[in-house]
This record gives structure tokens, C-alpha cells and sequence, in this order.
């Protein structure tokens, strides 16, 4: 009896033995399976990182913060990356996008608070955007017909000028199927042939004219001397209620001339960087004012300074009136001033200051007086 007893256990043992490695075998199974789950899983989750929003979009908010997960984060993770920040764009704004706009704040010279705002939003998109400097659609520079197609500063200008209309564009100097509707709306509502072609008649009515300025005159160069020294006085100007204007980076170059809001990009020390909604002028912004009030159109445009310079001739011999352009070379030019005789000019001078009058030795190295 006790050898049975013996024997039945030693028949259970072994047949746990060799039942065991089936059980393992099953639970390695298992396993696999669970970490083939897993990873199909983590694959998942990384693939449905929310579709790109641009920043600039109405569905993105005015201040992109930590914890937002969607599409706005997303194309901020895409955009800090091509800086090097090296996330995983998944649309979650965490610790470590949280870090990488910090650093990203404090290499552009913009408030290091960790939240995407104004500022840090056009500073990313003008770092990935180049948007062609706008030409004045009558600059030889432009083709007598812009169509469908083109892409340079002169699609800039006319962008621009439809936005002031409405349209609404989306300015990148790209003449694309939007620019298209957007130009034959435009010709349609004004009576012009609504070809979606901009020829010399869609650009005198963009202008605001049917013929040219008239061209400079003593009553002209006039003008815009009292213009500059009413602005500099505080003066009501059309579009304008009067007050001195304070010098914002950028300012004046919206679509339609006069004091607006600036920008950060380009002068960490503008203005505009600590206060996105201050109003003002720049140098260029109060040349193309005063000039757009003395000529009753728009003459010199939205462009910088080296812009203006391409569309006037020098003069050997200035007049009040005339502009008086700074910096290294025709292309690139710092300052402009309007001349007002004796060595002096009205000017929109630096951050810090109102329009005020500077003599021409203050401006820097003068290139030389130009008149439209």
C-alpha cells in the first residue's frame, strides 16, 4: 500500500513536469501577443497626432498654451522643429514643447513666458515664410498684365490693395486660384472686363486713380512739408483724430496709409513686442502718409524703404518735400526722412520717440535726395 502511494505520487510529479512546459509556452504566447498589441497600439497613438491648423487660423487661439492638444499644437511642434527642437509632434503641448518655446522665445529676443502668442506666432511663420517684398503695380518692375501664375512683390502689392477691398486673401505673393476670383470679383464690381487679368486699367483702379499722380510741382513738395509738420504738431489728418504719433516698428504699413499697429518681427526692441496693440508710424510708414495726403492716392505703397527708393529718382539739388534716404546702399537702405530745408527732416526716428524734426546728420550715411 505504501508502494502505491509512493508510485502515484512520483506518476503526478512527472506528469507536472511535464505538463509545465506547456504552460509556459502558453504564457510566452500571451506575452507576444500583448506586446504585438502594445506596439499596434503606441504605432496608433503616434499616427493621430491632430491634422495641422496654421497658427494664424481663426481656430487656433489668440494664446496657444500648455495642456491644448490639437491641430494648432501640432503645426507649432512642426515649426519649433525646423528650429531644432527635435519633438514628437503629436499635437499635445506638454513639458517638452512647453521648454522648446521658451527657447525659442529667448533666441528671437521675444518674452520668454512659454505661451504662443502674436508675436511668437508671426515670428515662427516669417522664419518659414518669405512673403516677396511688395512692388508697386505701376514699377516697370511689373509686367504690364499680371496673371494667374506669378509670383512675386508685384502679386504682393496686389494682394494687398484687394484686401483693402474685402477679399480677404491670404498675402504670399502668390497669384493662385484665390487671387484669380478675388481680381474678376473686384473688376466685376467696379465695371471693368472681369477677366481675372490685372492690366493697366484693373491697376489705375487699385490705385485709386484713372491717370497717374500729378507729377511733382512746388504746390506738391509743398504739401508735403505742411502734411509732415501738421503730423509732427499733433494735427487731425484724415483717418486720424490728432495726438503726436509715436514711432512703432512697422507701423503705417497696412493697407490703407496712416498709423497702425506694427510688429515684433524683425526688432526685438520694437514697440509691439510688449505691446502687440500699440499704434504708430516707422520711417517708411510716415514718408508713405504724408505722401499719400499730399497726392490724394497712395503713391509710394506699402513697402519698406528700399522699396520707395527703387520708385523715385535722385535729385542733385533737393527741395523741401523731397526724401532723404540712409544706410549702406541703394538695396539697402536704414532710414527716410521727409527734407525740410536748412539740414533738417520730419521724421518718424526710433522706438522711444514721437515724429519729430532731426537734422540730416542724425539720420546716419545719407545716400541722397530722391523725389517721386
Amino acid at each position: 500500500m505504501g508502494d502505491d502511494s509512493t508510485r502515484q505520487r512520483a506518476l503526478r510529479q512527472v506528469e507536472q513536469l511535464r505538463v509545465r512546459p506547456r504552460v509556459v509556452l502558453r504564457l510566452l504566447g500571451t506575452l507576444t501577443a500583448l506586446c504585438t498589441i502594445a506596439l499596434a497600439c503606441a504605432t496608433t497613438a503616434q499616427a493621430a497626432a491632430p491634422a495641422p491648423i496654421a497658427l494664424t487660423s481663426a481656430q487656433c487661439p489668440t494664446d496657444i498654451a500648455q495642456g491644448e492638444i490639437d491641430g494648432c499644437v501640432t503645426t507649432l511642434q512642426q515649426l519649433l522643429d525646423t528650429h531644432g527642437a527635435g519633438l514628437t509632434v503629436d499635437g499635445d503641448f506638454g513639458p517638452a514643447t512647453l521648454t522648446a518655446v521658451k527657447n525659442y522665445q529667448s533666441a528671437h529676443g521675444l518674452a520668454v513666458d512659454g505661451i504662443v502668442g502674436p508675436n511668437t506666432k508671426a515670428s515662427l511663420d516669417q522664419a518659414t515664410t518669405t512673403v516677396p517684398t511688395p512692388i508697386a503695380l505701376t514699377s516697370a518692375k511689373c509686367p504690364t498684365d499680371i496673371s494667374q501664375g506669378e509670383t512675386d512683390g508685384c502679386v504682393t502689392e496686389l494682394q494687398q490693395l484687394l484686401d483693402t477691398h474685402g477679399a480677404g486673401l491670404t498675402v504670399d505673393g502668390d497669384f493662385g486660384p484665390a487671387t484669380f476670383t478675388a481680381v474678376k470679383n473686384y473688376q466685376s464690381a467696379h465695371g471693368l472686363t472681369a477677366d481675372g487679368i490685372v492690366g493697366p486699367s484693373t491697376k489705375a483702379a487699385l490705385n485709386g486713380a484713372n491717370t497717374p499722380p500729378p507729377p511733382p510741382n512746388g504746390t506738391v513738395l509743398a504739401k508735403i512739408v505742411s502734411y509732415a509738420q501738421q503730423i509732427e504738431a499733433g494735427d487731425a489728418e484724415p483717418g486720424w483724430g490728432g495726438g503726436r504719433i509715436q514711432y512703432v516698428w512697422g507701423g503705417g504699413h497696412r493697407g490703407t496709409p496712416g498709423p497702425s499697429t506694427g510688429t515684433c518681427v524683425g526688432d526685438p526692441q520694437s514697440l509691439s513686442c510688449t505691446n502687440p496693440a500699440a499704434v504708430g508710424l516707422d520711417c517708411s510708414g510716415f514718408a508713405r502718409w504724408v505722401y499719400d495726403l499730399a497726392y490724394g492716392q497712395d503713391v509710394l505703397g506699402s513697402g519698406n524703404t528700399d522699396r520707395q527708393l527703387s520708385e523715385m529718382s535722385a535729385v542733385a539739388t533737393p527741395s523741401p518735400g523731397d526724401l532723404a534716404f540712409f544706410g549702406t546702399d541703394t538695396t539697402h537702405t536704414e532710414h527716410v526722412g521727409v527734407y525740410i530745408g536748412n539740414g533738417q527732416m520730419i521724421n518718424a526716428y526710433d522706438t522711444g520717440t514721437d515724429v519729430q524734426t532731426n537734422t540730416i546728420a542724425a539720420g546716419g550715411h545719407l545716400l541722397g535726395y530722391y523725389r517721386y
